[in-house]
């Protein structure tokens, strides 16, 4: 069975998007210091590198992430393709090359922006999802929207980010290696940390149905 990783490395020179805390990873003990053990410590914003975002980063009201069901996580996944963007596009649902019939729970919109990862031009010039595209998804009963962009919205806008989580949509951004992805569809597996938080880094990797 092949897996194929969708996830950012997280090191100590990956950019958080702009304002955010910078990842660190610092040892504290090591052996090659004649220490007992290797032994290193995590400091970072929980939106560094492949993450997902609850309804709690918007809304005190809803969800948090451990308060967020597996089945919505893990499934068949549409690959929608809307690649190659261009800095600051708005994609708009005729821009999307293979729309089925009808949405699988989890969609994963491939845009290939992620060439552009760890650079400025990445966040400052993100495309957005149009609110045109947010509704399709709404409406077809999606649960988890993830994609190779910093975010479903313009740098400094939140109107994407907000339709969709209050209406239970999941956010996924940062994803890596959709250039990989051939098929129309795959079985997806978007792990978070049970971190009592209102978002957290995750392992995204997809399968072969």
């Amino acid at each position: 069975m092949k897996f194929i990783d969708l996830t950012h490395k997280l090191e100590n020179n990956i950019k958080p998007y702009p304002g955010d805390p910078d990842l660190n990873i610092e040892y504290i003990d090591s052996l090659n210091n004649n220490g007992e053990c290797n032994l290193s410590k995590l400091t970072s914003s929980n939106h560094t590198g492949t993450h997902i975002d609850s309804p709690y980063h918007y809304f005190n009201n809803l969800d948090k992430i451990p308060d967020l069901e597996l089945e919505n996580l893990i499934g068949p996944c549409n690959i929608l393709d809307a690649s190659p963007v261009k800095r600051n596009d708005d994609i708009n649902v005729n821009d999307i090359k293979n729309i089925p019939e009808s949405l699988e729970k989890i969609v994963v919109l491939k845009t290939l922006w992620a060439k552009n990862f760890n650079s400025d031009k990445y966040f400052l010039n993100n495309p957005s999802l149009s609110i045109e595209f947010a509704k399709l998804l709404v409406e077809n009963d999606v649960s988890l929207i993830a994609t190779d962009m910093s975010s479903p919205d313009f740098y400094g806008e939140t109107k994407i980010h907000k339709y969709l989580l209050k209406n239970n949509v999941l956010i996924i951004e940062n994803l890596c290696n959709l250039d990989l992805l051939k098929k129309d569809k795959y079985y997806g597996y978007f792990i978070p940390l049970k971190i009592n938080s209102e978002a957290s880094l995750i392992r995204a990797f997809v399968r072969d149905i």
